[in-house]
């Protein structure tokens, strides 16, 4: 079942955000001095979650734009992996921004954790690419932000 995060099962939804970060520690950390500002101009924050047998199984947050929703968060946990959990969160916001008539939804991936051919299974088509000084690379010195968008 995919709602809306309760009051109560913040620190749970940390708990699965660690872990999802954890997997990707040993290519790139977020510098301290520099926060990504990628969805500064987008509305309110919306967090929600997908429950699978009681617990806290996965999670996207979304905001809304004038013609799209920005994912800037999509997390799994890492022991339900590659069940189709991701592409439940994505196509539940996909139906959410059509219902709202915004007809695209975007993000942003760094291209060394490999998720750019993830995001692409999902339907998302790369659109840009920068040097992405936000974040510092452990096992490479230059990380690259892209910029990533699928129709609703």
């Amino acid at each position: 079942m995919i709602r809306h995060l309760l009051e109560n099962e913040v620190a749970a939804l940390r708990l699965l955000e660690e872990a999802g970060t954890a997997t990707l520690r040993h290519i790139y950390r977020q510098r301290p001095d520099r926060r990504p500002v990628h969805a500064a101009d987008l509305g309110q924050l919306v967090r929600l979650v997908l429950e699978r047998d009681g617990a806290l199984a996965g999670t996207v947050s979304y905001q809304r734009g004038e013609d799209r929703m920005h994912l800037p968060r999509l997390f799994v946990a890492p022991a339900l992996l590659r069940q189709g959990l991701a592409r439940r969160l994505v196509e539940h916001v996909a139906e959410l921004s059509r219902a709202e008539n915004r007809s695209f939804l975007t993000l942003f991936t760094i291209r060394e954790t490999g998720n750019v051919a993830i995001f692409q299974r999902l339907g998302f088509l790369v659109e840009h690419e920068d040097v992405d000084e936000t974040v510092i690379g452990i096992l490479a010195p230059v990380l690259h932000s892209v910029f990533m968008r699928r129709r609703a």
